[in-house]
């Protein structure tokens, strides 16, 4: 019996130093940015709004198929609109010019889906990629510090300052300076389904030279030597794109990653061609699977004008060639695409003089999700209002939202909500809250003390906690049942 109890006891300590961080399948933190209303771009504008109707329609989660067009990976995603009752007091007709900012990736324009409308209309909209964000995914706005300031992203007098199609100054090159475009066609001529590991040497000095390098998936660096390499298993194509000084290339093939068998069976097609560095990003890069009208997946009709495009790509080029002394590749040209930045639609909408008029905005916004005290996710939204003070007046703001099924509860809220018979919150406020608006979405109205004890369980051993209580219960009632056998046993001994 003590050898029972002494392995058991061995079996209970391995459990307790189990490491939790193999168990987690998915993140307890993910973070999302607040998005924002309507602002106007000139401060002294003389229309106002008499009302707001704000309506956050998380309900498409319900339906398996509109919660996966979302696309909201490990948060929540749900639909915004927001429609503004605006009016012209003056005896003169305004043309307004009006902006809405938000974050966000140009590759993601098409699944945001904004519509803009005005009177029930459609209403055309230039899109003006703005600042990049430099922060990691845990950007939560209620989750602001010193080092994490989620809100001063949304600086309106900087995002109505990069509503231009100026082109950007560039510490390393200018729009109409020329370079040279080299493409290398490498055809390998070894047997069928057989790779040559193709390599280009150059040496270049980044204070007089600047090379953009595309269809590489080896680079290697001593110095002022480069080596691009690319694997070719049948005609590939590959680019150098070098501004300032020229360089001397050279070409070799090998037949192993390690670059130690050379081979010549290859053939290789080298062209050179003179171009401006405006032509290489908005009709050479343009084409490529980067940016632009042709990469639409989901008949996405957004679409940047040629100024937008090349600024979106001379920003990148000019922090790689400062951080990368000199290089850039098509790694990095992504980041044209891929890194969130700030982006501002810009529309007019007409006003006759003593008129008014509906002005809407929808789009898709994505919640912030924290685990980190309970075992089911909480969802918090962010609104940023205070746009709103740059018309000329401002009342009446109504919010509802409509939550889904699986967190059919607001936690908590800066506002005050009322819940209603179907499930439904509302709230409608004279003028605009002192703060920016912020609700957290859960699936009861409270946080027990068992959900705490659940989500601290989680967090220490992940998804196996289930698993690991369930045979703690097994294990403890093994335990006293042996405890109760043995303590029988002693008392029949003690009977004779």
């Amino acid at each position: 019996m003590k050898k029972w109890i002494s392995a058991l006891a061995v079996l209970a300590v391995v459990l307790s130093h189990t490491s939790p961080a193999r168990a987690n399948a998915g993140p307890t933190r993910w973070g999302a940015y607040p998005t924002s209303s309507v602002l106007a771009v000139e401060s002294d504008t003389p229309i106002q709004i008499d009302s707001e109707d704000l309506v956050f329609d998380f309900t498409d989660n319900d339906d398996p198929v509109a919660r996966e067009e979302l696309s909201a990976g490990w948060t929540l995603g749900g639909r915004v609109s927001a429609t503004y009752d605006m009016s012209n007091p003056t005896n003169r007709f305004q043309r307004v010019q009006m902006a809405f900012p938000f974050v966000g990736n140009l590759a993601s324009l098409g699944s945001q889906n904004i519509t803009v409308e005005a009177g029930g209309k459609p209403v055309a909209f230039d899109i003006y990629p703005g600042s990049l964000i430099e922060t990691s995914y845990d950007y939560s706005a209620y989750d602001e510090t010193e080092e994490n300031p989620a809100r001063d992203v949304f600086d309106f007098d900087k995002i109505v300052a990069e509503i231009t199609d100026e082109a950007f100054t560039s510490k390393h090159f200018t729009k109409n300076e020329k370079g040279k475009l080299y493409t290398f066609t490498v055809t390998p001529t070894l047997g069928e389904n057989e790779n040559i590991n193709y390599a280009l040497d150059y040496t270049f000095d980044p204070e007089r030279t600047n090379v953009v390098a595309r269809g590489f998936n080896g680079f290697s660096r001593r110095g002022m030597d480069i080596r691009n390499t690319a694997w070719c298993r049948e005609t590939t194509t590959l680019e150098l794109f070098v501004l300032g000084d020229d360089i001397e290339i050279l070409h070799s093939a090998y037949l192993d990653g390690e670059e130690t068998e050379p081979t010549d069976a290859f053939t290789s097609f080298v062209s050179a061609q003179p171009m401006s560095v405006y032509t290489y990003a908005v009709e050479h890069l343009r084409s490529g699977p980067y940016i632009g009208r042709e990469e639409s997946s989901k008949g996405d009709i957004l679409a940047l004008s040629d100024a937008q495009v090349y600024n979106a790509y001379a920003v990148i080029l000019d922090r790689c060639f400062s951080r990368n002394e000199g290089y850039a590749s098509d790694y990095d040209l992504s980041d044209a695409r891929h890194t969130d930045r700030i982006i501002t639609l810009v529309y007019s909408v007409d006003f006759p003089a003593g008129s008014s008029k509906s002005v809407s905005v929808s789009y898709n916004t994505y919640g912030s999700m924290d685990m980190r005290q309970t075992s089911k996710p909480m969802y918090t939204f962010d609104y940023i209002l205070n746009p709103a003070g740059r018309w000329s007046a401002f009342k009446d703001l109504n919010i509802t939202v409509l939550p889904p099924k699986v967190v059919p509860f607001i936690l908590q809220s800066n506002v005050e909500f009322e819940r209603q018979q179907d499930g439904t919150y509302v709230t409608t406020l004279e003028e605009l809250p002192e703060n920016d608006l912020q609700f957290t979405l859960y699936e009861s109205a409270g946080i027990s003390l068992g959900d705490r004890i659940k989500g601290s369980l989680f967090r220490s051993m992940g998804y196996l906690y289930p698993i690991v209580i369930g045979f703690g219960a097994v294990l403890a009632g093994f335990v006293i049942l042996v405890a109760l056998l043995v303590r029988h046993r002693r008392k029949r001994r003690q009977a004779r």
